[in-house]
Formats: C-alpha cells, sequence, structure tokens
C-alpha cells in the first residue's frame, strides 16, 4: 500500500493539468498582492490583502481540487491501473484508502505552499500578523470541505467504475448546489415553523457551525466531529463496501 502510495504521489504531482492551475492560483495571489499595495483602491493594506485572498481562495474547490480530484481517480479508470494493483494482491479496501490519502496529502502540499506565500506576500506589504493568521486558517479550514465533497464524490466513482460520474458530483457540491435546493426546502412551513434549516446539515453548515465563535466550545467541537463522520468516515465506508463487491468492468 505505501509503495503504491508512493508511486501515485509523484504520478499525480507531476500532472500538467495539476501544475497549470496551481500555476494559475499563484500568478492571481500576486497580482491581487500588487494591487492590494498599490492604493488603486481605497483602504487599509491588511483588510485589502484579506478580502482580495478570501476571494481567490473560494475558487479552490474548482481551482485546485478538480485537477487533483482527476489526477487520482480518471487515470485508474483509463488504464489497467487497478486491475493490476489487485492482481498483483492488493485489496480493495486499500486501494480506496490509498486514492483518499492521495487526494489528501496533494491537498494538504498545495495548501502549504498557499500558505507559505500568503505569509510571504503579506510580509512583504506589510499586512498585519494577525490578518495572515486569519486568512491561513480559514484557508485550512476550507480544505476539510474539498475532502468531504471528494469522500462523498468517491461512492459514485466506484459505483460507476468511471471518473466523470464522481466528477460531477463533485462539481455539483463545489458550487453548493445543494445548500440552495435545501435553502428553499428549509422555506416549507413545517421546518420554518419549527425554525430547522437543513443547511446546517450540509459540509459547509457544519463547517460554518464549527467558526461560530457564539458557540460553545464543546459544540464547536461536536460539529467537528459530526462533520468528519459524516461526510468523510461514512462515505469512505460506503465506497469501501460497494468496490468490494463490484464485478471489475473497465
Amino acid at each position: 500500500m505505501l509503495n503504491c502510495l508512493k508511486a501515485d504521489l509523484v504520478r499525480v504531482q507531476k500532472k500538467k493539468a495539476y501544475i497549470i492551475c496551481l500555476s494559475i492560483l499563484i500568478v492571481l495571489m500576486i497580482g491581487m498582492t500588487i494591487l492590494a499595495a498599490s492604493k488603486l483602491i481605497k483602504g487599509e493594506v491588511s483588510d485589502l490583502y484579506r478580502v482580495f485572498m478570501s476571494a481567490i481562495f473560494t475558487f479552490n474547490s474548482l481551482l485546485i481540487g478538480i485537477p487533483i480530484f482527476s489526477a487520482v481517480l480518471t487515470d485508474d479508470f483509463k488504464s489497467r491501473s487497478l486491475q493490476t494493483a489487485i492482481g498483483r494482491g492488493m485489496s480493495r479496501s486499500k486501494l480506496v484508502f490509498t486514492r483518499f490519502f492521495e487526494f489528501v496529502i496533494v491537498l494538504a502540499e498545495s495548501y502549504l505552499l498557499i500558505s507559505v506565500l500568503v505569509f510571504v506576500y503579506g510580509s512583504i506589504i506589510g499586512v498585519k500578523g494577525s490578518v495572515l493568521t486569519d486568512i491561513i486558517n480559514n484557508l485550512w479550514v476550507d480544505s476539510v470541505s474539498i475532502i468531504g465533497f471528494f469522500a462523498v464524490s468517491m461512492i459514485f466513482v466506484y459505483m460507476k467504475q468511471t471518473g466523470t460520474v464522481g466528477l460531477v458530483v463533485y462539481i455539483i457540491l463545489a458550487l453548493n448546489a445543494f445548500e440552495l435546493i435545501l435553502t428553499g426546502i428549509s422555506q416549507v412551513s413545517i421546518f420554518k415553523k419549527n425554525d430547522i434549516n437543513l443547511v446546517d446539515f450540509t459540509i459547509e453548515g457544519m463547517k460554518a457551525s464549527i467558526m461560530d465563535a457564539d458557540k460553545s466550545v464543546s459544540a464547536r467541537i461536536m460539529w467537528g466531529f459530526a462533520l468528519v463522520i459524516f461526510f468523510i468516515v461514512i462515505p469512505l465506508m460506503i465506497t469501501r463496501q460497494i468496490f468490494r463487491k463490484k464485478e471489475l468492468e473497465f
């Protein structure tokens, strides 16, 4: 499993789409840093830097998540890599977990680089340390959403044995389409009367509860456990079970 993980990490990190998208993000960061320091827009440098970086990072689930998703999963169904790994004795459960950890590791590497650049660029133009800390903290909290989107999407990847279906699900989740639907459903009288907002039970809703300073520490921890269990652990278990019983059709 470890050898498979190492080999695939090298392969994923060399993917052109991933390198290009990460480069685009870095260029955008440089441009927004220059704009924040240019005085072309009125405002305090630290505040402008926070707004500009936050705006850029709202696209991370698409700009960074999609190329990593494609690099980690799509090739498995274009080649015989899964069949080869299984033929050499690697269990299907280990394959599922290996692909998940690949995604998490590459995402973490990307976010580590981005965090360093946030700090370096911000320090150069005199952004306050507390602001830099907040930006980096929010960046890593957002990574939990991306990991959750990936874990849920894996169910459809291994159910249909194609990366395309899973990628569509990932994009729908990343665009918060379900949140919009649930917001509308929450306006139904039975939910509205009982002050129930279904969005609170989505990845983004739970993440908002974790970050809500008005909630107690224990409540925030509880929401954190709920997010991990319902949107990472359970989807992985479902994917594992589906793939264990699925005949390879590719």
